[in-house]
């Protein structure tokens, strides 16, 4: 968005909007709702909205303008899942209540449904687009809040407590939590719809997300290659416009990695600013989610919803006056074209991809130039921390425990142990913390636990002296120094993705262009710790100068489907979904599913899958 028909949301235009929060959204997490709604502009007109790539902000300004109900955007969305999820299997299960909850918040502004579905059957979508509402002009009642009616594809490890939270495994295929994660009560009461929980590497477990339950995750850009990992099934959603908000979850790059490889801006947060009560952990002293979406503007808007102190995450104590809302502020407020003029971004030269992708070199370099072009200082020759440095500074697995306390909320299993001994699961790495002890003191004294906390204050501290001694604002490198894989056809790891987890500081990474076979490339920006305000305003004018985010070509508008979309139709969808089986050992052994599998998909289009899927 560059400004062109730009409308700018205010108080007043938005009515005087009150919404409830539970103590955990209290003054030092929660925004006031009238400011959100006041802060952001720039959105397309109606005429140009085309609901690919539609922003959560031009789809709420559509609703105040009287253009389209909630229902008939989550029934666009459910069509587009319908549509392509045989090509991409980026969800495990759709949520049976969107559609009550679209119809609540379509009350709450006083608007009705769609006269082109008003006794059921499929809507008529014109151009692929949710149709417009009975009654026309402006709704008489009030948003919800910041993500009224805006779709949301969170990952299968953040729990729900209205369908299942998987993991991503068979063995807990059924397991429905007693309580939702705090992130997703933050998302409802903000006015967001959680339409689907998305695939993911089984347990977060790996970059390429393959699970026993869900298979694995598809590219849209190439359905030959990986969506990345671990949340693959946000990534390849997001970037095919599934929703227009996504959740993953963050260890060492699992948000990053599959928002690089699906042309996407992903944040991971400073640790202690988003709640991880209620997602299931791989090692809980770096675990985060973060927000995954098709731009800046989107990112900044989800934090705003997600980032405060939580009682139930110690943790996020230290976010106690860390926000902008702690002075009445919001992350929207960074938004700003010129955020790059006087910055000073380091750049760690060194961690450039080998001679035979010259092409990320050369996307990387270009953007180092819309980076200087855009009035920041750019400071070339650090030197990079080694890859042994940072890898050795990578926390100790503890995931044992971490498991056998979330574990205590869910009814199935007591510990990780007897979850291992179910014989389900597709990762075998989840289980390799049950060597170690249960016990703290031991683990204190075991040096293999603890070095790494050693290595990481190190780390720390020649980062630090970087930043110090070149006043920098932000470290720019790649984010990644080759292209997905093909899907079994050789790994892909995080890279130079390593160290903002290690050194608990928040990164942001964001399209730069594509490779010359048309795969995704990005670039990472980090920075200090709570320093989100600035990485979004450095991001956003990045965005604004470069204009790298496009759509996958193979993923256009959907004209409706066949499904008459009620809670039964969900329903029936998710119990015809396939099931990805275990062998002995690890490893999936189901066949990947056909057109027949999936409720109502005979006859979609598959003549660009590879043959051997």
């Amino acid at each position: 968005m560059n400004g062109e028909n730009e409308t700018t949301l205010t108080a007043d235009e938005s009515g005087s909007i009150s919404l409830s929060r539970r103590s955990v959204l209290g003054a030092t997490g929660a925004v006031a709702v009238s400011g959100l709604l006041a802060g952001l502009g720039g959105a397309r007109t109606a005429d140009e909205l085309d609901f690919i790539d539609a922003t959560a902000l031009e789809i709420r300004e559509g609703y105040e303008r009287g253009e389209f109900t909630a229902k008939a955007v989550v029934e666009y969305y459910l069509d587009r899942i319908h549509e392509y999820e045989d090509a991409l299997q980026a969800v495990i299960s759709i949520n049976p209540n969107a559609l009550e909850r679209a119809a609540e918040l379509d009350a709450a502004l006083g608007v009705e449904d769609s006269p082109s579905n008003p006794g059921g059957g499929p809507p008529s979508h014109a151009e692929g687009n949710p149709p417009a509402h009975a009654g026309g002009g402006s709704p008489s009642g009030e948003l919800v809040g910041p993500l009224h009616g805006i779709p949301v594809l969170v990952k299968d490890n953040v729990n729900t407590d209205d369908m299942p939270t998987t993991s991503g495994t068979v063995a807990m295929a059924d397991s429905i939590p007693a309580e939702s994660a705090t992130i997703v009560e933050q998302i409802r009461e903000a006015g967001g719809i959680v339409i689907a929980k998305a695939n993911m590497d089984e347990f977060a477990f790996g970059y390429s997300s393959s699970s026993s339950l869900g298979g694995t995750v598809y590219n849209p850009y190439d359905l030959e290659r990986t969506a990345g990992g671990s949340s693959g099934g946000t990534g390849a959603g997001i970037g095919a416009n599934y929703a227009p908000l996504g959740i993953g979850t963050d260890t060492g790059g699992s948000v990053r990695v599959p928002s690089l490889a699906n042309n996407l801006v992903g944040l991971r947060p400073t640790r202690q600013l988003v709640s991880g009560d209620g997602v299931s952990p791989l090692h809980s002293s770096q675990d985060v989610p973060g927000p995954m979406t098709t731009t800046v503007e989107d990112a900044a808007l989800l934090t705003d919803v997600l980032a405060g102190v939580d009682p139930d995450d110690p943790l996020t104590l230290e976010a106690d006056g860390k926000t902008p809302h702690a002075a009445g502020g919001q992350y929207t407020d960074y938004l700003n074209e010129d955020g790059l003029e006087g910055k000073r971004i380091g750049v760690y030269s060194d961690w450039m991809p080998d001679e035979d992708e010259a092409d990320i070199a050369a996307l990387f370099g270009e953007a180092i130039s819309d980076i200087a072009s855009a009035g920041a200082t750019v400071v070339s020759g650090l030197e990079p921390p080694s890859g042994s440095f940072v890898s050795d500074a990578y926390r100790g697995n503890h995931t044992h425990m971490d498991w056998n306390d979330y574990l205590e909320g869910i009814a199935e299993f007591d510990d990780l142990e007897e979850l291992a001994a179910s014989g389900e699961l597709e990762s075998c790495g989840i289980t390799s913390s049950l060597e170690l002890s249960d016990d703290v003191d031991e683990l204190a004294e075991d040096l293999d636990f603890v070095q790494p906390f050693y290595e990481q204050r190190d780390l720390q501290h020649y980062v630090l002296r970087q930043v110090h001694e070149n006043d920098l604002d932000a470290i720019a490198y790649p984010g990644n120094w080759d292209v997905p894989p093909a899907e079994g056809r050789g790994s892909w790891g995080p890279a130079n993705l390593h160290l903002s987890p290690v050194l608990d500081w928040p990164s942001i990474v964001l399209p730069v262009g594509f490779t010359d076979d048309g795969a995704p490339v990005g670039m990472e920006f980090l920075g200090r710790m709570w320093s989100e305000p600035t990485l979004f305003e450095i991001a956003y004018a990045f965005e604004q100068v470069s204009d790298n985010r496009e759509p996958p070509a193979d993923f256009g508008p959907v004209d409706g489907t066949d499904v008459d979309w009620d809670a039964d139709a969900i329903e029936a969808w998710n119990d015809e979904r396939p099931v990805y089986n275990t062998v002995e050992g690890c490893g999936v052994s189901g066949v990947r599913a056909t057109n027949a599998d999936r409720p109502g998909t005979e006859g979609v289009d598959t003549s660009n899958l590879p043959a051997d899927r």
